[in-house]
C-alpha cells in the first residue's frame, strides 16, 4: 500500500525505536508548531521535541545559520522538548547534539523553520471606471507583493457582503441594478497572512 496523498497532514518517515535516541545516529528533530521544514508559518512560538536518550545531555541552538557556528549561542537540557520564540521574521535552523553520560556525543542533527508574520502589501485595485451605468462590465485588475515567502496563487473578492470568491485578475463584473458596490480585494501570502483593500463602483443610469 502506497500513501497518495495526505490532507493537512505531516510524515516523517524514520527507523524503529523512533522513542530512543542512538549516540551514533543524528537525532530526529519533531514540531508541533511547525512540523513541515518546507511550509512557511506565521506562528513566532517554536515547539520542538526529539526521542529520548537516556541519561544524556542535549545541546542545542536556535539561529539563522543553516550550519552550526562558533558564534552560535548553544543552551543546554536534560528534558527531549523546548519551547522558545523569536521576535522577527526569517528562516531559522535548530541545531541538537546529545552527549553521554561518559562525555561521548553525537552527530549534529538540524531541523529548519520558516516564519513569516508580516501581511503582504496590500492589493493595488485597478478599476476600468469606478463610475459605470447599469448594464455595463467592469473590469478589475490588482496586485500586491509579499518580500519573504511570497503570494498564494490568485486573489479573493467579495462584493458588498457576500461571500470572498477566488479569482484571478483580470475579473469582469457585469452590474445590471444602480446603487454603491463596495468591492473588497483580499490576498494571502503563503505563511495565511492577508490584506484587504477596498474600492466603490457607482452604478447609475
Amino acid at each position: 500500500d502506497v500513501l497518495r496523498m495526505a490532507t493537512n497532514s505531516y510524515y516523517q518517515v524514520i527507523p524503529q525505536r523512533f522513542d530512543i535516541a542512538n549516540i551514533k545516529n543524528p537525532i530526529p528533530i519533531f514540531s508541533l508548531s511547525h512540523p513541515n521544514s518546507d511550509r512557511w508559518y506565521k506562528n513566532k512560538n517554536i515547539s520542538l521535541s526529539w526521542p529520548l536518550f537516556s541519561g544524556g545531555t542535549y545541546y542545542y541552538s536556535l539561529s539563522n545559520n543553516s550550519d552550526l557556528k562558533v558564534e552560535d549561542k548553544i543552551l543546554s537540557t536534560t528534558n527531549n522538548q523546548i519551547d522558545t520564540s523569536v521576535n522577527e521574521d526569517g528562516i531559522y535552523y535548530f541545531h541538537l547534539q546529545v552527549k553521554d553520560s561518559i562525555g561521548k556525543s553525537g552527530p549534529v542533527s538540524n531541523f529548519k523553520i520558516m516564519i513569516d508574520g508580516t501581511p503582504p502589501l496590500v492589493p493595488n485595485i485597478r478599476a476600468s471606471s469606478e463610475t459605470i451605468k447599469k448594464g455595463d462590465i467592469l473590469r478589475l485588475d490588482f496586485t500586491s507583493e509579499d518580500a519573504l515567502s511570497g503570494l498564494q496563487s490568485g486573489f479573493y473578492v467579495k462584493i458588498n457582503n457576500g461571500v470572498f470568491l477566488p479569482v484571478k485578475p483580470p475579473f469582469y463584473i457585469p452590474f445590471l441594478e444602480t446603487g454603491n458596490y463596495p468591492i473588497v480585494v483580499r490576498v494571502f501570502d503563503k505563511a495565511n497572512n492577508f490584506s484587504d483593500s477596498t474600492i466603490t463602483i457607482h452604478v447609475i443610469n
